[in-house]
């Protein structure tokens, strides 16, 4: 028999209700901690980090080839930005069967596993591009790998029901993120 504290509800900021329980406790925990362990993903690798760097060799690359800079600059930006997009309307098209599957199946955690090794593995390959810009669709692929891993795994890791604020804290993260990419000088 639980205990009245054990069960006890709360009512979050906008509706809903909070489980109490020790084991929802623990997985919404667990589901905190994967979520914020997830975020520099954005930060790093999309945004300030490793998005400057491939448009910095792909622009080398093309600078090589004999483009001139504007022309490099511009399809360094433009290869970068279609391989994103790609990405963004694959997960886009697939986030509501698969988060619907993951959802009916009763069992999130074997794809969430699944998509975080996709997240991992391709993230991990981005070690072996080359600054030479050698293998710049290989540097692209990869990314969109752990792209697909990232934005999939977040897709049927999903919500607690009626807590619905840290999605919507993390969406609103990634468009900021996303916008500040295209306002601030390259």
């Amino acid at each position: 028999m639980t205990s009245l504290s054990e069960t006890a509800v709360a009512t979050p900021p906008g509706g809903g209700s909070l489980p109490r329980s020790r084991e929802q406790r623990r997985r919404i925990r667990g589901w905190m901690m994967f979520d914020w362990a997830s975020q520099p993903f954005y930060t790093l690798l999309l945004t300030f980090v490793f998005g400057p760097y491939f448009a910095g060799i792909a622009t080398q690359a093309f600078l090589a080839s004999g483009m001139t800079e504007g022309a490099a600059d511009a399809q360094a930006q433009t290869i970068w930005s279609w391989g994103q997009m790609t990405v963004g309307l694959l997960i886009a098209f697939s986030a509501p069967v698969l988060g619907a599957i993951a959802d009916g199946s009763g069992r999130r955690m074997p794809w969430i596993v699944f998509f975080s090794m996709l997240y991992v593995l391709g993230s991990a390959a981005l070690w072996w591009t080359m600054p030479d810009g050698s293998n710049l669709w290989f540097a692209l692929v990869m990314f969109g790998v752990a792209f697909i891993g990232r934005g999939l795994s977040a897709v049927v890791d999903g919500t607690y029901e009626g807590w619905w604020l840290p999605m919507l804290v993390e969406a609103a993260h990634v468009i900021v993120l996303a916008y500040a990419r295209l306002a601030l000088p390259h």
